[in-house]
């Protein structure tokens, strides 16, 4: 009974510090930004087209930042089992792209969805938008 209390007290604390150290704001190689685009199986050009459209965008604006893991690009099936509860915890019904600040203590989303989509039509105007949703995170 003592050995299963010093193993659970261990854990514990394992756990514990494990948990300060991811809230610790001082770290350059912690993830930051969390860029979702979610979708259906089915999907149509234009869903496909704004997917593409905002990855390209990231990817001009943040290369550097992605290949350091402090902003992440996942697209989302959100008709795959694993990815419902995602869907659920943004209360996600179809395509979007929403831009997660997950770095801090308080999660801030902010839906680019009517960007994105436009953004086909006017690229430049929807990496504005990315940047300065973005920089706004990081700069926080």
């Amino acid at each position: 009974m003592k050995s299963l209390l010093i193993i659970l007290s261990i854990l514990f604390f394992a756990g514990c510090n494990d948990g300060n150290s991811q809230t610790d704001n001082t770290s350059t190689d912690k993830e930051k930004v969390q860029a979702y685009f979610f979708h259906r199986t089915r999907r149509c050009t234009g869903c496909i087209g704004a997917e593409n459209v905002s990855l390209q965008a990231l990817k001009d604006l943040y290369s550097k930042e992605m290949e350091k893991g402090i902003i992440k690009f996942q697209s989302v099936n959100i008709e795959e089992d694993e990815n419902k509860e995602l869907a659920r915890k943004y209360n996600i019904a179809g395509s979007s792209l929403l831009i997660v600040n997950v770095w801090g203590e308080e999660e801030k989303v902010v839906n680019l969805t009517n960007e994105s989509f436009a953004g086909s039509s006017n690229p430049e105007k929807l990496k504005e938008k990315i940047k300065s949703t973005i920089d706004s995170m990081i700069n926080e």
